[in-house]
């Protein structure tokens, strides 16, 4: 599966719209400015801005596990999917039954050289045991 079929940044959009998220003013000083600040930019597609506010997030709370998912999500858009998959193990090892976690590490394993095919295809299974439900891809604007 190729990044870009897929578009993990509609993943980010179709997740914030789902919970509400609007594209509005944040205050960065508050406890949540780089969270709110990093879904912004993951939204606009603005990726090195995104992974900026989610170091700030995690140097503040490194157990943020919502973060470091975000996180994952951000460098799979820019293609670093060794560091994705390291930080998704991570996630996993924390959070076992995140379906998200597992579906976009699946991701990941796939865009890997060579790709690890049949543990992505492992890892999308759960999460669809888990009750993941794959986005359906947002139209190019």
């Amino acid at each position: 599966m190729v990044l870009g079929s897929f578009g993990l940044g509609a993943l980010a959009l179709c997740e914030a719209s789902e919970g509400g998220f609007e594209a509005a003013p944040w205050n960065k000083e508050a406890p949540d400015g780089p969270k709110a600040a990093a879904k912004y930019h993951m939204m606009r597609g603005e990726h090195d801005q995104a992974l900026e506010s989610l170091h700030r997030v995690l140097e503040q709370n490194p157990a943020d596990m919502e973060a470091k998912l975000d996180l994952a999500v951000t460098l799979l858009e820019l293609s670093r999917y060794e560091k994705a998959v390291e930080v998704l193990r991570e996630v996993i090892e924390t959070l076992p039954d995140s379906p998200k976690a597992h579906y976009v590490l699946s991701v990941a394993l796939e865009n890997l050289k060579p790709p690890l095919t049949e543990e992505a295809e492992q890892h999308r299974q759960r999460a669809l045991e888990l009750g993941y439900r794959i986005p359906k891809r947002m139209p190019n604007k």
